[in-house]
């Protein structure tokens, strides 16, 4: 659990093109960690007790099974980013900055060419 929500921490961090605090990004995280595990906890009991896979899909019901949890945490992954990102802007809204301007600001990768 450690090492899960310290490796999300890093990519909330990390992947936005912006300027951010390490903590700032620390709600976020837990926030998808929890719903990772609340809802790898409630798919457990709905796979053992709800549904019936191998009586539909046969060999195949571990790969479906398998592809829907990966889809659940996913979507848990984006809500924490989604989070994270509408925490940074109310923050920036409550400093003062302008709520119109984009959070993110474009990567120059090549620099531009004067006009001729």
């Amino acid at each position: 659990s450690d090492v899960c929500s310290s490796d999300l921490e890093l990519v909330y961090f990390l992947a936005p093109n912006t300027h951010q605090r390490f903590a700032e990004t620390l709600p976020g995280a837990v926030f998808a960690i929890a719903v990772w595990f609340l809802g790898s906890a409630i798919f457990d009991f709905y796979l053992d007790h709800l549904a019936h896979y191998s009586v539909t899909y046969g060999s195949l019901a571990a790969t479906i099974a398998l592809m829907l949890w990966i889809y659940l945490i996913s979507v848990a992954i984006l809500i924490g980013g989604e989070l994270n990102a509408e925490l940074t802007k109310r923050r920036r809204r409550r400093l003062g900055a302008v709520g119109a301007e984009p959070v993110r600001q474009p990567v120059r990768m090549f620099p531009q060419k004067p006009a001729v």
